[in-house]
C-alpha cells in the first residue's frame, strides 16, 4: 500500500495502510469463496446433467412407447370390429335383422319375431336395442342361441331372457338386448 501510495502521491498512514492491506485481503478472500462456491454448484449441476444422461442412455434402447402405440391400436381395431356400421340407422337395422334371423334359423327357431327399437345413446355411445322370440323345438337350442349371439362379431349384447319350457311342445324363447353402433356418413368423394 506504501508504494501506491507513493506512486499516486498520497499521504497515508503506516496503520491506514496495514488496514488498507487487511481490507483488500478480506475482500480478496470473500471473491474466492464467492468463486469456489459458485464452482461447486457448477460441478453438482454437471453431476446431475451426466447422471440424467446416463440414465437417458441406459432406457434408450428399451423404448416401450412404439409398442404400446401398437397394442392400443389393436385394441382400437377389436374395438371397431365390435361396433355395428352403416351409412343409415336403416342399414344397421337390416344387417341386424338379418343376423338374428340367420341365429335363429341354425337354431331351428320358427315364428321367429323382431323388435328393433331407434337408436338411444348412453355415455356418448349409440345402441339400438332389440327384441327376438320365436318357438324353439328343445332346451339344447337356447344354449346355441345365446352362444350364437356372444360370438357374434359386430357384438350382440343380450340383456334379458325368457323361456317358456313346454312338454312335447316347442318352448317359447325370447331374448332383448342390444349393439353398439355408428352411422357412417359417406364422403363427397366416395359418391
Amino acid at each position: 500500500m506504501k508504494r501506491l501510495a507513493d506512486i499516486k502521491n498520497i499521504e497515508i498512514t503506516p496503520l491506514a495502510a496495514y488496514g488498507l492491506t487487511v481490507l483488500a485481503f478480506i475482500v480478496a478472500w470473500l471473491g474466492t469463496q464467492h468463486l469456489s462456491e459458485a464452482t461447486m454448484a457448477r460441478k453438482v449441476k454437471a453431476q446431475e446433467a451426466r447422471l440424467e444422461l446416463a440414465q437417458l442412455e441406459q432406457i434408450q434402447g428399451t423404448d416401450i412407447w412404439a409398442k404400446r402405440f401398437e397394442i392400443s391400436e389393436q385394441f382400437h381395431e377389436n374395438a371397431q370390429q365390435k361396433i355395428w356400421t352403416g351409412a343409415t340407422n336403416g342399414v344397421i337395422d337390416a344387417s341386424l335383422q338379418q343376423s338374428l334371423r340367420a341365429i335363429a334359423g341354425a337354431a331351428n327357431m320358427t315364428s321367429v319375431q323382431l323388435d328393433i327399437a331407434p337408436p338411444d345413446t348412453i355415455d356418448t355411445v349409440d345402441f339400438m336395442q332389440f327384441t327376438m322370440s320365436g318357438l324353439i323345438p328343445d332346451g339344447e337350442r337356447v344354449i346355441d342361441v345365446l352362444s350364437a349371439l356372444t360370438k357374434n362379431t359386430p357384438h350382440i349384447i343380450a340383456m334379458d331372457m325368457s323361456v317358456t319350457i313346454r312338454q312335447n311342445r316347442p318352448s317359447r324363447l325370447v331374448v332383448s338386448g342390444r349393439v353398439p353402433m355408428r352411422v357412417e356418413v359417406a364422403s363427397a368423394e366416395e359418391f
